[in-house]
């Protein structure tokens, strides 16, 4: 395939952004609890962006104590525990 030729079946893009911004209750949240969390979306509804996390660990119990540490920080969120599967 030469420059000038394209492939018909590709529409679009795709970027990967390394977003930091302060005050982020993940942030807070994964300083202060064991395992991470990571990103799978950010969606704007009502006005406000939301995003979607999965939260990691080497343990159920990390992972439980990760989505119990979110209650405490003292930053905007709203957390909804979806699905909690053992693996």
């Amino acid at each position: 395939m030469t420059v000038s030729q394209t492939d018909e079946r590709t529409t679009g893009s795709r970027i990967v952004l390394d977003i930091w911004h302060p005050d982020c209750w993940t942030l807070e949240v994964t300083e202060s609890a064991p395992g991470g969390l990571l990103g799978h979306g950010v969606y704007a509804i009502d006005g406000k962006a939301s995003s979607r996390f999965g939260a990691h660990g080497r343990s159920v119990e990390s992972v439980t104590t990760l989505v119990d540490a979110v209650p405490h920080t003292d930053l905007p969120y709203s957390c909804t525990a979806r699905n909690r599967s053992r693996r």
